[in-house]
């Protein structure tokens, strides 16, 4: 498991409110893109402005930082940054220098990547927290092999062994006698709830351990549970039925095939139109299900370290997950939270929690996307450093002319009150050659 990072820890001073730097940012960006416009000529720098320069370029280490789980650094000044830069203190000018776009795009990325990351609860959790392979998880079939898997890690004295990676579902099995028309019909929620719980186990040498002595090995423990699901196949009996309404129509005599058409050794069945029609309906709809409608999970994972003797056990963290997504017709949307319990340096816990939000609204002609991530990293049991960062972007596409595109990533510092964004305006002709791409900084806090 990797280790918690360290974070510098900085006074807690109080800077004006944010409303009027907000208003200021905001009219120096629409005078970014006006000026240009309006004198008919572009910008005539690229570099950045002297407080983007103290930052240093991007990912480059500028003293006390480090990347918090969030993908964002806290240094001296307050600002916080994606991949490891800051913005010395005191420097809250909205000046506007253009910026190359590929600032803008990376930043872009950065936020798409931690929302992905965040919306994506692990698939097995135990796994996860000690950065075990997924592909090894051993998903045994019964009862009596998931036990088998776990005592060959046990040791005479009790003592964990390394290596252990199984999941399983404990309460499927109370389900097996249900055929999918008596699981529509009869499946209550708490049923679905329980159908749906995934327990998994795994065990790991602590990577921690100082070089030459007896490393502890590590045990995470983990469930994930889905509580509200829709794109579950059995809880639709639209889909069910169009899937016997297409196979009737392939296998009118029930399913069975004529002499000559079909047996063991056949390599191809000759269907009728009607049969290939609803085959390809029936995979549209498959689409569909899989990808719209609510769904709600939730999962934790509690992690120890046991050392020697066996008995000499210690807990290291633990960690909840709760993530929603809604899939429908003109898009999606996703929401998610995330919080880790963990011992700092001193022995004391402190608690980081991640909370985002991801839109994606649109068809062919216009999209339109908004996210954000707000984090919440505990350096002490008695500081915290909160910062929020966004993203919006809104493309529209003109027919046989080209697309027109105009975005804004930012970030604001709880603390200090620092507020930065990047803005794109971009066109590309029909071809997707670009025409025209500005990209703008303004604020602090931001390369």
């Amino acid at each position: 498991m990797t280790a918690a990072p360290m974070y510098y820890a900085r006074a807690g001073d109080h800077r004006p409110s944010s409303v009027s730097r907000g208003a200021g940012l905001l009219t120096a960006l629409i005078a970014s893109l006006a000026l240009p416009i309006a004198n008919g000529r572009a910008w005539a720098a690229d570099a950045l402005s002297p407080a983007s320069e103290a930052a240093g370029p991007p990912g480059s280490d500028t003293g006390s930082n480090q990347p918090d789980s969030a993908g964002l650094s806290i240094g001296p000044g307050g600002s916080i940054l994606p991949g490891g830069t800051s913005q010395p203190e005191g420097n809250s000018s909205s000046t506007i220098s253009r910026v190359p776009v590929e600032d803008y795009q990376r930043r872009v990325k950065d936020l798409d990547d931690r929302l992905n990351e965040l919306l994506s609860i692990p698939t097995t959790p135990a796994a996860f927290a000690l950065g075990v392979s997924p592909e090894t998880v051993a998903h045994p079939g019964t009862v009596r092999d998931v036990v088998a898997a776990v005592t060959t890690h046990f040791g005479t004295d009790g003592s964990l062994k390394p290596g252990l990676a199984v999941e399983g579902a404990p309460f499927r099995p109370l389900f097996a006698r249900y055929d999918i028309d008596e699981w529509m019909k009869n499946a209550t929620w708490p049923m679905q709830v329980l159908d749906s719980v995934r327990i998994s186990f795994a065990t790991s040498t602590d990577p921690a351990a100082p070089a030459g002595a007896t490393a502890a090995t590590l045990a995470s423990a983990g469930l994930r549970v889905s509580l509200w699901d829709q794109r579950d196949y059995r809880h639709q009996p639209a889909f069910v039925k169009g899937v016997r309404e297409a196979l009737r129509a392939c296998f009118p005599g029930e399913g069975s095939a004529k002499p000559g058409e079909g047996g063991r050794n056949f390599t191809s069945v000759p269907v009728t139109d009607s049969c290939e029609r609803n085959l390809g309906d029936t995979l549209d709809k498959l689409a569909k299900t899989l990808t719209r409608g609510h769904r709600l999970e939730l999962a934790g994972v509690v992690t120890i370290a046991q050392g020697q003797p066996a008995t000499a056990v210690d807990w290291r963290a633990s960690r909840l997950w709760l993530a929603y997504d809604w899939g429908f017709g003109a898009g999606t949307l996703g929401a998610a939270a995330d919080a880790q319990f963990r011992n700092n340096t001193d022995g004391r816990r402190v608690t980081d929690l991640t909370v985002g939000l991801r839109a994606l609204i649109g068809g062919e002609s216009v999209k339109w996307s908004v996210g954000g991530l707000y984090g919440r990293v505990g350096q002490t049991p008695d500081q915290t450093d909160n910062v929020l960062r966004y993203g919006s972007a809104l493309s529209l596409k003109v027919m046989s002319y080209g697309v027109v595109e105009a975005g804004i990533q930012g970030n604001h510092d709880f603390a200090t009150h620092a507020d930065g964004a990047l803005l794109l305006v971009s066109l590309s002709a029909a071809n997707g050659e670009t025409v025209f791409s500005r990209a703008y900084s303004a604020g602090a806090g931001l390369p």
